[in-house]
């Protein structure tokens, strides 16, 4: 739901997703990961006027993400849950040192889910180019803290930040 009351287009089947309109989604389109993993957003519900975010949240620029990188080293490992209940092994250098809990959301690509317990993808609030955006992505299989342009129209995880 919008800040506004309005809802967010709730996509249930992969025939459905792609539009350059807002558009969110369970993981693999099944209700039940919602609880864990929150919902998956394109870049067009993030950036929609009614706001995805709590009054006094914002979704992050890649200017604030980029902060954070610096603050921690580039170890996205420090901002990755403990374990393997939501990330598959090695889940390498996770700590969750400053209590961040990045879960191993996986994404909607163009027509199909992927990579839970595998990648989380973190929206920004910054264009890359007409048709992208840029993430912050965490892997199981590293400790890195990566940014990259990703097509507008994928599903991605978000976490607002306090103004």
């Amino acid at each position: 739901v919008f800040l506004n009351g309005d809802a967010i287009p709730n996509i249930t089947s992969a025939g459905a997703w792609g539009a350059t309109t807002p558009q969110m989604c369970s993981y693999n389109f099944n209700a039940a990961n919602d609880a864990i993993y929150g919902k998956l957003y394109n870049w067009y519900a993030i950036k929609d006027v009614r706001g995805v975010c709590p009054v006094g949240f914002h979704i992050p620029t890649s200017t604030e993400y980029t902060t954070l990188s610096t603050t921690i080293g580039g170890n996205g490992g420090l901002l990755k849950e403990v374990g393997f209940t939501h990330w598959y092994s090695p889940n390498t250098g996770a700590t969750d040192k400053y209590g961040f809990k990045a879960l191993g959301t996986g994404y909607m690509g163009t027509s199909s889910p992927s990579g839970i317990s595998q990648s989380t993808y973190l929206w920004t609030s910054t264009e890359s180019a007409a048709a992208s955006a840029y993430t912050r992505s965490l892997f199981n299989t590293d400790a890195t803290f990566n940014q990259s342009a990703q097509g507008k129209i994928g599903g991605f995880a978000v976490r607002c930040l306090h103004d």
